[in-house]
């Protein structure tokens, strides 16, 4: 999936959120994105940049998308996001084989941290639609983001603490950015 930042600003630049399978992010659902990536390297600590467990195949949040190895397998067999669709390897019937540490190439890049990122909000979305439209919820999405996949139910509270600042605080200075 490669995702294109387009959306209209103030000079008159386009920037849309679209994926290779075609499906686009609202502009809503990019300053989410936005402001779950602001949130995500504000909370960053040293461990984060050095990422050491990761290269010895640990389970931890990686890149500046903190998205864990498990994670990205995952969003890669549901085939929301592949960071090189040519290997084999990453296919989604073959990811289940591709080890934790092999993984770590591809998500401490930024470009793929990001698609990552906006691959699990689309997840998030999806999963959740057949309960509720989270889809303009930021502080909804940025909870899901930050807890994983919790039981999908019709009224989804947001974290007092993460949800609601990715919501309000996060989403706002994002949202400021795409002017």
């Amino acid at each position: 999936m490669n995702i294109s930042f387009v959306i209209e600003d103030k000079k008159g630049k386009n920037i849309l959120f679209v994926t290779d399978s075609g499906e686009a992010l609202t502009l809503s659902e990019a300053i989410t994105l936005a402001a779950v990536l602001v949130d995500e390297y504000l909370r960053m600590g040293l461990g984060d940049w050095l990422d050491w467990a990761a290269k010895i195949g640990i389970e931890t949040s990686i890149g500046i998308g903190q998205i864990k190895a498990e994670t990205a397998r995952n969003l890669i067999k549901e085939g929301l996001y592949n960071p090189d669709p040519e290997n084999e390897q990453l296919k989604p019937k073959n990811i289940h084989k591709i080890s934790k540490a092999h993984l770590y190439s591809y998500l401490k890049e930024p470009v793929h941290s990001a698609n990552l990122s906006a691959a699990k909000i689309r997840y998030d979305i999806n999963r959740w639609a057949p309960f509720v439209d989270v889809s303009n919820l930021p502080n909804i999405l940025g909870t899901l983001y930050s807890q994983g996949d919790i039981p999908v139910h019709g009224n989804p509270m947001p974290d007092e603490n993460r949800g609601s600042q990715i919501g309000t605080e996060f989403y706002f200075l994002a949202k400021e950015a795409f002017k």
